[in-house]
């Protein structure tokens, strides 16, 4: 049969409905393991952002919401053990908040302080006390492949903090704290991040969801930790750092690389803050 003729019928056969369906089906095997287990997803975002609208709203409600999502989140770590571990890294965030507000603060500055060390804190003792048994993904890079990345690393925390300068040096809230002190905080403050978000957060999702759905994970819980927690972070520069910091650990799975972005994007900020506005 010639090849036209063929082809005619083909197209006089085709069935618009057949092959929408087709076409729907095959979107659906497409996205299924992008949603896996994506009500583990919602249920840590609802919890967790519910935290921190709450402190925003009123701190006496929120003291009550923070113990609801810890409560929500350490039954799902009992409800089912594969979860176990991304939903007590979890429920670290609202423990924190509920210290924090427990303890009278004369500032914000000193708000911050205790906020993000408790975050460390509880963030490395979970993961070096209670996790050490645990397989962790980990992208070993060379001695060469450090010393071309951690400069690129540098650049690309100094490129947000420029950007962040850009955005936020009318919204500065340390005025009254000595720049050392700030500069000094700030690297914590990244190691606490790192630790927590992409070291507990993001590795924890990823091995039980889709790895792109635990990076937004990431982002979500950054962007709205900025909000409740004044730092040097607003909400819409934390979720561009977050996108970076959290395509960056998706791409590589090392805290040493993200801390160092983080780091030198907060030194920027504080720098270009040093050098313009307070001089």
């Amino acid at each position: 049969m010639p090849a036209t003729t063929k082809a005619v019928k083909q197209k006089k056969g085709f069935d618009l409905e057949e092959w929408s369906l087709q076409t729907w089906q095959t979107t659906l095997k497409k996205l299924k393991p992008l949603t896996k287990n994506f009500w583990v997803f919602a249920w840590v975002v609802i919890a967790l952002v519910g935290t921190q609208i709450s402190l925003l709203t009123n701190q006496q409600v929120g003291v009550y919401v923070n113990a609801a999502a810890f409560i929500a989140l350490a039954g799902l770590a009992l409800w089912r053990g594969q979860f176990r571990q991304l939903a007590i890294s979890a429920a670290i965030l609202p423990v924190v908040n509920m210290i924090t507000l427990s303890l009278p603060q004369s500032s914000i500055f000193a708000q911050s302080m205790v906020f993000y060390d408790g975050l460390l804190v509880l963030a490395l003792l979970y993961r070096f006390m209670f996790t050490l048994d645990t397989p962790t993904a980990f992208t070993k890079l060379s001695a060469k492949g450090y010393a071309y990345a951690l400069p690129l690393m540098v650049v690309a925390g100094q490129i947000l903090g420029v950007i962040g300068y850009g955005l936020l040096h009318n919204h500065y809230t340390y005025y009254n704290v000595s720049l050392p002190l700030v500069a000094a905080s700030s690297v914590v403050f990244a190691i606490a991040e790192e630790s927590f978000f992409r070291g507990l957060i993001q590795q924890k999702a990823s091995q039980v969801m889709n790895p792109i759905m635990a990076a937004l994970l990431s982002v979500i819980l950054y962007t709205f930790v900025s909000i409740g927690h004044l730092t040097i972070l607003a909400p819409l520069f934390a979720l561009l750092a977050g996108i970076v910091l959290s395509f960056t650990y998706y791409k590589k799975q090392n805290l040493i690389l993200t801390i160092t972005i983080n780091a030198a994007m907060k030194l920027a900020y504080v720098g270009l803050m040093a050098g313009f506005v307070f001089r």
